[in-house]
Order: C-alpha cells, then sequence, then structure tokens
C-alpha cells in the first residue's frame, strides 16, 4: 500500500520539476528587452514625476533571482536641458518573477552606481527636491490637504496631537516604495545666497521605505567636508512628518571629530520642532564647529566637550534642559538656550554650574592670546562679537586658570552686538577674594576699546609667589588692591603700551624684597649713591604699604606712596615704565624720633631698576614743603 502512495507522489513532483524547469526556460522569450527597458522607465518616471532619459544598454539577468542592469541613466533640469539634475552610472533593479510572467514587470529594490544629485537652495530658503522625488512631493501635498481638513485649527504644533487616525493618502494613489541602495554617490547642493557649494561624497548606504504609508529607515556613510560621517536614523511616519505634522524619529551620526544621538519627536509647520533627548560629544569644539561651517568658531580650543540632556525646539529657539555636561574632562549640570532671531545673530544663553573648571580654556573660546603675550604685534582679534550673542552664567566650586587653583567662583559672560562683557563677580584665591571685569566695545569707525577692572582683597601674595613668578617689587603678604585700565583696540603691544588706568595697593605687615626702603631711615647714608637691593634675597618687614600710581602712555606715575616702618616713613613720587623695570622717583625718610616731636626729614632720588636700585641724597627737605 505504502509502495502505491510512492508512486503518484514523486510523479507529481516529478511534474512540478519539469513545469518550474520549463518555466525558466521560457523566461528569456516571455521577456524581452524592449518590454523591460519601457518597464524600468516608467518605474523611474513614476518616482521622480518627471521623464527619466535611459541612455546605455540594458542587460537582463534572469538567474538566480530576476535582475535587470543598465547604464548612463539622467533626469535633465527643469528649464534647462543642457544641465542634469541626477545622472546615475548604472542601476540594477530587482524584479518579481510573478510580475514577469504576467508581462508587468514590477521592482522590489534599485541598486545605484555611482549617483550625482544636483540640488538648488533658492533665495527663499526651498529646495528643488521635487524635481527628482515627484511621486514624495504629490504624496505630501495629498497628505497635507488631508491634514488640513482633519483639523478645524491649527495653533502651535506643540500643542497639537498626532494624527493617527488620518488616511493621509486617497485609495487610488499609488504607495507603493522599495529599497533604494547607492554606492560611490554625490550630493551637490547649490546655494543661491552663496558662491561654493555644498558637497557630499563617496556616499553608499541604503534607504528603507517600503510603502508610502509605513516607517522609514536609512544608513549611510559619506564624505563631508574632508572628513568621513557616518548617518543612521529611522523615521515612524515620514510622510506625515513631511506634510507638517509630528513623528517619532531616532538619529545617529558620527565622525573622528564628534557624534551625535537624538531619540524624541520633531515637526515642521511654521517652524520646526523638536522634543527628545539629545547626545553630543566632541574631542574638541572649534575643529567640529569649523567642520560644520557652523558661523560659531570659536577661537580658542575646549577639548572633550560632551553634553546629554533633554532638547526642545520651537519658534527657532531650542533648549537644552537637564543637561550633564563634560568640558575637558570636568563634569557639570546646566541649562542652555539658542535662539535664532530673523536677521539677527544666534543669541546663546544659560547657566551652569561645575563641581571643576578649567578657566584658561574656556577664556581662550572667546579670547585668542598669542603666545607672546602682551609682547606680541600681531593685532587683537575677538571674532566672536561679529559670530554670536551670549549671556552665560557659570559656577564652579573649584577651578584653574593655568598654574592658579581657584574656587568658589562665579562668572558669567555677556556678547551684545558691539559689547563683550566677562565679568567674575567672586572667586577665591590665594587665600582672598577677586573680583574683576573685562569688557570689550567695538565701535566702527574708531576701532573700539578694552576696559579692565579687578578689585582684590586679602590676597596673599606670599602664596602667590609659590606658584607663580611674582616680580620682586611686589611685597609679600596680604594685599587689598584696585586696578583699572582702558586702551583702544590694536596690536596686544599696542594696547599694553597706550592704556591709561589707575591702581591701589595696600598692605599691612608685610615683606618687600630686593627693595629696602628702610636704608633710607638710617642717617649715615649722606652724600654718595648707595644700593636699596644689595642681596637678591634680603627681606624685611614693614608695618604699612600704601601705593598709588596712574597709568599712561606706557608709564606708571606714583604718587601718595607711604612705606611704614618701626623707625619712621618713606613717601615716594616718580614714574616707573611698566614694560621694563627702569625707575625714576623721588623719596621722603623721616625717622621716628622717640620722646620728641622734632623730625629729621631726609630726601633721596631713586633711579636704576627695582631689583637694582640706588639712591642719593638730594637738598635739604627744609626748601620744601610735606605733603599733608
Amino acid at each position: 500500500m505504502a509502495q502505491k502512495l510512492k508512486l503518484p507522489l514523486i510523479g507529481t513532483l516529478a511534474l512540478l520539476l519539469i513545469a518550474v524547469a520549463c518555466l525558466f526556460a521560457a523566461l528569456p522569450w516571455l521577456v524581452s528587452s524592449d518590454l523591460m527597458r519601457g518597464a524600468v522607465q516608467r518605474d523611474l518616471s513614476s518616482f521622480v514625476g518627471r521623464p527619466v532619459i535611459l541612455d546605455g544598454s540594458l542587460e537582463l539577468d534572469l538567474f538566480p533571482s530576476p535582475k535587470a542592469r543598465i547604464t548612463n541613466v539622467r533626469v535633465p533640469a527643469r528649464g534647462n536641458e543642457g544641465e542634469n539634475t541626477l545622472t546615475i552610472n548604472r542601476i540594477e533593479a530587482d524584479i518579481s518573477l510573478l510580475t514577469i510572467l504576467s508581462r508587468n514587470p514590477h521592482f522590489t529594490a534599485y541598486k545605484l552606481d555611482g549617483p550625482q544629485l544636483t540640488l538648488q537652495r533658492r533665495a527663499n530658503g526651498t529646495f528643488n527636491w521635487p524635481d527628482v522625488l515627484g511621486k514624495i512631493s504629490a504624496a505630501t501635498q495629498q497628505a497635507k490637504a488631508a491634514l488640513s481638513a482633519s483639523r478645524e485649527t491649527q495653533t502651535d504644533l506643540a500643542e497639537n496631537t498626532e494624527s493617527q487616525d488620518v488616511d493621509l493618502l486617497p485609495e487610488y494613489f499609488p504607495t507603493r516604495m522599495g529599497t533604494v541602495s547607492f554606492s560611490s554617490g554625490t550630493i551637490v547642493i547649490e546655494d543661491e545666497m552663496t558662491i561654493e557649494p555644498i558637497k557630499l561624497t563617496a556616499l553608499n548606504g541604503s534607504i528603507n521605505w517600503s510603502d508610502l504609508d509605513g516607517a522609514a529607515s536609512t544608513k549611510i556613510s559619506g564624505v563631508y567636508n574632508g572628513q568621513p560621517v557616518n548617518l543612521e536614523g529611522q523615521v515612524q511616519k515620514p510622510l506625515a512628518l513631511l506634510a507638517g505634522d509630528k513623528s517619532t524619529i531616532r538619529v545617529l551620526g558620527s565622525s573622528d571629530l564628534g557624534k551625535f544621538n537624538f531619540e524624541g519627536t520633531i515637526g515642521f509647520l511654521k517652524t520646526f520642532f523638536a522634543d527628545g533627548k539629545i547626545q553630543v560629544s566632541a574631542p574638541a569644539l572649534s575643529p567640529l564647529m569649523e567642520w560644520l561651517n557652523g558661523g560659531f568658531n570659536p577661537s580658542g580650543n575646549i577639548a572633550e566637550l560632551s553634553f546629554v540632556g533633554g532638547m526642545h525646539v520651537t519658534n527657532r529657539k531650542a533648549r537644552f534642559d537637564a543637561l550633564d555636561i563634560q568640558l575637558d574632562k570636568n563634569l557639570g549640570k546646566g541649562l542652555l538656550e539658542i535662539s535664532f532671531p530673523k536677521n539677527e545673530k544666534p543669541l546663546i544663553s544659560g547657566t551652569f554650574d561645575f563641581s571643576a573648571l578649567n578657566l584658561t580654556d574656556l577664556i581662550d573660546v572667546f579670547i585668542e592670546v598669542p603666545d607672546a603675550g602682551l609682547s606680541s604685534l600681531q593685532e587683537s582679534e575677538f571674532k566672536l562679537l561679529d559670530q554670536i550673542r551670549t549671556d552665560i552664567r557659570i559656577s564652579a566650586a573649584a577651578a584653574n586658570f593655568g598654574s592658579i587653583s581657584l574656587t568658589k567662583l562665579a562668572a558669567t559672560a555677556q556678547v551684545s552686538d558691539e559689547t563683550a562683557i566677562f565679568d567674575i563677580g567672586d572667586v577665591q584665591l590665594f587665600g582672598g577674594n577677586l573680583q574683576s571685569q573685562l569688557q570689550i566695545s567695538r565701535k566702527k569707525p574708531s576701532g573700539g576699546t578694552v576696559q579692565i577692572n579687578m578689585n582684590g582683597t586679602q590676597i596673599d601674595t606670599a602664596k602667590a609667589a609659590e606658584i607663580i613668578d611674582v616680580p620682586s617689587i611686589i611685597p609679600l603678604g596680604k594685599a587689598d588692591f584696585t586696578f583699572s585700565s582702558q586702551s583702544n583696540i590694536a596690536s596686544w603691544r599696542h594696547m599694553a603700551q597706550t592704556a591709561e588706568g589707575k591702581i591701589a595697593f595696600k598692605m599691612a605687615n608685610g615683606i618687600a624684597r630686593s627693595f629696602a626702603a628702610s636704608t633710607l631711615l638710617k642717617s649715615e647714608n649722606t652724600g654718595q649713591f648707595f644700593t636699596l637691593s644689595n642681596d637678591e634675597n634680603r627681606q624685611e618687614a614693614f608695618e604699612k604699604l600704601a601705593f598709588y600710581g596712574q597709568l599712561s602712555d606706557g608709564v606708571v606715575t606714583i604718587r601718595d606712596t607711604i612705606a611704614t616702618y618701626s623707625t619712621g616713613t618713606v613717601h615716594f613720587e616718580g614714574v616707573a615704565p611698566y614694560r621694563s623695570s627702569g625707575i625714576a622717583l623721588t623719596a621722603i625718610a623721616t625717622p621716628t624720633q622717640p620722646d620728641t616731636t622734632a623730625t629729621d626729614t631726609k630726601r633721596f632720588f631713586i633711579g636704576g631698576s627695582w631689583d637694582r636700585a640706588f639712591a642719593t641724597p638730594l637738598l635739604s627737605a627744609d626748601t620744601f614743603d610735606l605733603p599733608e
């Protein structure tokens, strides 16, 4: 019985195999080159929305899976037949076997080799993408009409619910799409407002959008502005997104200069809208911004920038909240907001709190100081004033400025159209407190000015001398000081030499180095030059020091400066070029006379330099009035 059942079954299978073999054998006669060429041209023209020209030859490969290959495909530019909007070296199309048998071939996937797409960005901001994506453009118009009909009013996109129940396309509209992969592709974006076009080259990847009503995904690699870049994305409702509704989306981008990842909801209506979570990282900020041509090119270099947090974009304003940010391995939290008002520079505002911060790198972003410092003949540049506006507030439990350690920092950076103000409201360093402000005003055509104001309280110069090179003229002890200056914007050396301002310095119970002014109080120093700095390591204590000076034309004019010792007081006046160590001073020494009101006042001239000062007695003080 079993044997009898096997024979008919084997026969049936044999007949099926023979039928399939005959079918495949007959395929070359069922499918002609002209039929397939016309089918490819119709399918491509339907997608593009305009006639597609097939200049090359057609090859059919039916085994093991049907494919059609055609070369030299192009889409002429609208209104200019001599130019092409799209050219493709070769197309390979996968063909559905059943549609071949019906002599109405359908294509399930396309592989494009060497496509070159030229897009044009018009002055109003629109692109000519409907010239090559006619089917998507037509579907977008249908979807817009369906969305408009489904809403009585549409105000703020952020307040609208997603149109999940709306049929975006009529039943007669063909929704079939497919998968397109490409290699060695190029996209050129020509902008009517710029000279140099944007180019994306060496494009390889695929776009999978099987149905207009369905989701889409893409994975692309290429080269932009000389750097390899990779991009991946998934869109839940691409057609609704193009029509002005919202859709969930996930985008990942990476290159050697930076990485980003966004996951959330975006939408287009009157303005772009986004709500989700973003993650950005870059080995350095300046190369990344230069590569992106973002219009904001910071002067210095912040290393290892990264942040992650929420992103909300609406009405030309992006808000990043609950940010975890890292600057050069320094962790912080904060809030950032970037506005893009029409016909104005972008405005960046935010508040950040760091556990630790490298203040040097942060300052370099705004102000590029050359290696030669104030000796440089390089023209001072404050390019940031021409690029953005800012209102940034920063606090840090600890910070460093070069080798200087700071604590409890509170600072702001405010940049407007013509003025930049960098303010340290308060910071602790060297055992005291410091407040400072740098203001840069650019008023064309005069060029503008630079103003510096500083105020220090109980700054321990002895602690400072252990860390940085403190000039020997500055005594050791706890000092209170104020400093202010103003100069025109020019080269760094010229700004230093032409600064005008004033300085006041007070210290109690300090130690003078290499300038032994108490020597002037000794009565035996008469008649000859003598040194005030025999020993570089010599130090002497004083009870009080009050220094006052005015800056002008590279010179400090010293007035009403008094050093008080246990043996008397010394009053100084004179000049000292601050670009050198030279001095020219007069000194009035008044020794203390115990048990009497009489005074033995002496007058001296002091020359040389601060670290090698020489004094000589002058006429008796009886011939001039002492200062009060």
